[in-house]
């Protein structure tokens, strides 16, 4: 007896792909009952995983360049950006007043050792513009935090008058009180109860959204370059930097603007390079200095200054900044191991032996004495 295929079921059941099927008895008899297939039996489509759709090279090369916007075909948005979770900002009254929230993260590559401490990065954010700003700091109670949050509240937001809302802890009500001595402008407090994490959400949120965007710039730049960068390397503040930065420029909100535009109002439109790149670049005010000599010289691109639009670049002398670049013509000559391993300085200390965090347009020339033992020491004053 044969098995009828039944409509209502995917695919016909075959009598040969049974184990027990209903046959005539040996006198004769007929069997006493054939296969019975249940009717109205139904079952849920299963949700497959979603399949990346990878774009044109033209659109891969464009996502490249800072990787901004999560991407589940770009392997390094992926790695880096996988598993972020960001928290719907809170909704309430309008703020009367500019706040800008504050709060220390990390980033660590290694387990920490007893004993060891680790450089924690100051994350701060505007909660009227969503505008964000990253800086590694040596130490949290190091004074370029609080030099760069007065720099950044001042040339940057423009704001006269600021709401600084954190935690309870000593290192940030310590910050705020050195920002308030220091600022041109004035600070009003406001402290987040102790053991409210949601009344932190905003600076919270912003620390896992640096670290995520953090992780895919690194993990580009050393696919690239084809080799780890430790995570004490002087290029690691300039990334926690830029990852900010690509943030405030290139995310879009639900009311359709970048931070960017809320702020300035308008948006970045300045050409950039992938970070870490090998670029060409000219140095600033060099023309007519001397014609016998090349006014462009080569340097790792670092990002784009919020205050001035000058493109920061990495040397092995130091950082310095610039207006004109070009870019290299081979993949090979924009990715230069040799050239992101030997690039010095750091936001805090942009060219190494002189005090002071201005990036400067030119670097010192040093000899072979300076370069061993330091920078020269007035007559009558010992070297440290």
């Amino acid at each position: 007896m044969t098995v009828s295929p039944n409509n209502n079921i995917e695919g016909a059941v075959r009598a040969e792909d049974c184990e027990e099927v209903s046959r005539p008895c040996e006198n004769g008899e007929e069997g006493s009952s054939e296969i019975q297939v249940e009717q109205g039996e139904e079952s849920r489509q299963p949700k497959g995983l979603t399949t990346p759709i990878r774009p044109s090279q033209h659109e891969v090369d464009k996502h490249n360049l800072n990787h901004a916007t999560f991407r589940n075909w770009c392997e390094f948005c992926v790695r880096g950006k996988g598993k972020e979770a960001p928290h719907r900002a809170q909704k309430g009254e309008a703020l009367r007043m500019p706040t800008i929230c504050m709060d220390f993260g990390y980033m660590r590559e290694k387990p920490k050792q007893a004993g060891e401490d680790s450089r924690p990065i100051l994350v701060t954010k505007c909660r009227g513009t969503g505008h964000i700003s990253a800086d590694m700091l040596i130490s949290k109670d190091h004074g370029y935090g609080v030099k760069r949050i007065v720099q950044y509240v001042e040339k940057v937001l423009g704001y006269r008058r600021v709401m600084m809302k954190g935690d309870q802890e000593p290192a940030l009500l310590a910050l705020r009180d050195k920002v308030r001595a220091l600022a041109g402008f004035e600070v009003v407090d406001e402290e987040a109860p102790t053991g409210d994490s949601q009344s932190q959400g905003d600076a919270e949120n912003t620390v896992e959204r640096i670290q995520a965007q953090v992780r895919t710039l690194k993990l580009a730049l050393e696919t690239r370059i084809g080799a780890d960068i430790p995570e004490d390397h002087d290029i690691i503040p300039w990334i926690i930097r830029h990852a900010g930065q690509v943030i405030n420029r290139y995310r879009i909100g639900e009311d359709g603007m970048t931070a960017t535009m809320r702020v300035k109002g308008k948006d970045f439109d300045k050409e950039v390079a992938e970070f870490g790149e090998s670029v060409w670049f000219l140095f600033l005010k060099s023309k007519g200095k001397n014609k016998m000599r090349s006014r462009w010289s080569t340097g790792t691109w670092l990002g784009v200054r919020d205050e001035s639009g000058e493109t920061i670049i990495g040397t092995n002398d130091g950082v310095l900044k610039c207006r004109t670049v070009r870019r290299k013509g081979t993949i090979e000559e924009r990715w230069d191991v040799t050239s992101v391993e030997g690039v010095r300085g750091t936001p805090w200390e942009p060219e190494p032996g002189r005090d002071s965090t201005e990036i400067g347009r030119k670097l010192r020339v040093w000899n072979n004495v300076e370069k061993e033992e330091g920078p020269r020491m007035a007559e009558g004053m010992d070297r440290p």
